[in-house]
């Protein structure tokens, strides 16, 4: 960095060098207010109503994440579990101590617009013509509406990577610091956030708050080494505690895709008729207003000029459209080679929502104004709509219980009405469903045994077992899958076998598309007994072993 930019740097945050005071906006004959409001109003009551109409969870993480919120406050280790992330439990275990399910799932909501008013801030900071169509796109994500009635853990990471970047924009360097330090806490991607953290802060001399990066996870590993246990010595142990029950798997179970998944999904990502101006927008960030034609001379003033000269506004439009496609790209190898866990799902570009929301508005801007079109708010508000029509046609939202949900609620009824919950009263099963329904926490050693091979193996008197094909053998943490084999060979006592199923649709030629992708099914569920009750009788095997449904012969 120039003398200059070092100069630069020590101004007040309020003022940025280089960039000048904001100017009015223009309306385009459409008030800005106007429009904000109008996009909260719409999202927020198409949101509630998918809320309150939904029968399901959007993915079983959801379920895992909710599970972890509702017993947070008894169980106190909860709050830092690697798996559940700290940040995210510990604001949906507010919302479901408020409201329960429907509470978490409004803190969602919360959330989304608390990214889409930061978003907007951003804009306005970057100098954008019309800094409203970064909140109408973001909220126009189709990702972004699926999540504000979820509870998973992108929105509040896209939370707090909006609020950072807006506090980098400021330079707000102490504020900056403890918002990406406090990313890892929130969702795995955080540790690479926390390195550009760290050489954002050296690049412009702010080395004292370089600690503040680090600060999150420390007292992460400090309050999980006091919960969990407190081994010996401490003095070692309380620093290795996190990496000693990070979950992710260097090896993925999940099978490997195309590398170019992502980015051939990323129209569903951000909306397809926004797609475009995203690109648009990409090439307006990195090579300003050169012509195609010129384009490594382009890149070559990006690079030099950008990312290293004294515009701070040039350098922050740089990142918006360098971080993004670090994560396409990152997330791209590893669902490719099969690495950590990766499972190529789209909602992990949903971290950078608000970037992929900036570009999308840089990019429409740039278009109508070239263009001189009109009432480009208007449209962009059109834009934003047209997914409901898809919805139309084939739907999406409201959810609605799927198989597996209806096989881990018919399970958690059968037991319940069986009478086995006396003489065995605990619970073991990979589907976190069947938790869910019997309103039981996962990690409760009075009413549930933890699900990983050791507890197969011990075989611990008083114990329900129910294996799945599919949550028994694919995990991100490998440590957790159970073949039926082992199970088998532990000595448990098959008692119930629930045959494969497949949701039944209509033929038209939609579901026929989206049945040749995915079907809804699922697999031979077995349930299985310990070899001893709770009172240490043995526990008798069955000749034959009926299913929920009917009876099944029994098979090796």
């Amino acid at each position: 960095m120039g003398e200059a930019s070092h100069i630069a740097d020590s101004l007040p945050g309020s003022v940025l060098p280089g960039l000048p005071a904001n100017k009015p906006q223009e309306t385009d004959g459409w008030p800005p207010t106007g429009s904000l409001l109008l996009a909260v109003l719409v999202f927020s009551c198409l949101s509630l109503a998918v809320t309150i109409a939904t029968q399901d969870f959007l993915e079983m993480d959801g379920c895992v994440h909710y599970l972890y919120a509702r017993f947070a406050f008894q169980e106190h280790h909860l709050l830092v579990n690697v798996w559940g992330r700290p940040v995210c439990t510990a604001v949906y275990a507010v919302g479901v101590a408020l409201g329960g399910l429907i509470g978490a799932r409004v803190m969602s909501l919360l959330m989304a617009l608390a990214t889409g008013w930061i978003t907007y801030r951003i804009a306005r900071g970057q100098g954008y013509r019309w800094p409203v169509l970064a909140m109408i796109f973001l909220l126009a994500q189709p990702l972004v509406f699926l999540h504000s009635s979820a509870e998973l853990t992108e929105l509040p990471f896209a939370v707090l990577l909006a609020a950072g970047f807006w506090a980098y924009q400021q330079r707000r360097w102490a504020l900056m610091a403890v918002l990406v330090g406090l990313m890892p806490p929130a969702r795995p991607e955080g540790l690479g956030f926390v390195m550009l953290g760290s050489a954002a802060l050296m690049l412009h001399r702010q080395w004292k708050w370089l600690p503040a990066l680090a600060a999150p996870m420390l007292l992460w590993s400090v309050a999980g080494w006091w919960t969990c246990g407190q081994p010996e010595p401490w003095y070692t142990r309380v620093a290795l505690w996190l990496p000693e029950h990070w979950p992710y798997s260097s090896k993925s179970l999940y099978p490997s895709g195309s590398p170019w998944h992502f980015a051939v999904s990323l129209p569903a990502v951000v909306g397809p008729i926004v797609f475009p101006a995203v690109l648009a927008g990409i090439w307006q960030s990195i090579a300003g207003e050169h012509r195609p034609r010129r384009a490594i001379r382009g890149l070559y003033n990006w690079a030099a000029g950008g990312l290293f000269g004294t515009d701070h506004r040039a350098r922050c439009q740089c990142l918006i459209a360098i971080i993004p496609v670090m994560i396409l790209a990152g997330h791209s190898v590893l669902f490719w080679m099969g690495r950590m866990a990766s499972s190529g799902e789209l909602r992990y570009m949903m971290v950078v929502a608000p970037l992929w929301a900036l570009l999308g508005a840089k990019g429409w801007e740039w278009a109508f104004v070239r263009c001189r079109l009109r009432n480009a708010v208007a449209y962009a508000g059109v834009a934003a709509m047209l997914p409901i029509c898809a919805n139309g046609v084939y739907r999406v939202v409201p959810r609605k219980m799927d198989e597996q949900s209806k096989r881990a609620l018919a399970v958690v009824q059968w037991y319940e009405s069986s009478g086995l919950s006396q003489r065995y009263p605990r619970l073991a099963a990979a589907h976190p469903g069947v938790y869910y329904y019997a309103d039981l926490s996962m990690t409760d050693m009075n009413r549930s045994a933890e699900w990983k091979p050791q507890t197969v193996l011990a075989a611990p008197a008083g114990t329900i077992l129910v294996w799945d094909p599919l949550y028994a053998m694919f995990n991100a943490d490998a440590t957790r899958t159970v073949e039926i084999k082992e199970v088998f060979q532990s000595g448990w006592v098959l008692v119930r076998v629930l045959k494969e199923e497949t949701a039944a649709v209509k033929d038209t030629l939609i579901n026929r598309i989206v049945q040749s992708i995915q079907k809804d099914e699922v697999g031979r569920w077995c349930i299985f007994l310990s070899p001893k009750d709770a009172q240490g009788r043995q526990t008798e095997r069955p000749t034959t072993v009926p299913g929920i449904g009917g009876p099944t012969t029994k098979s090796n």
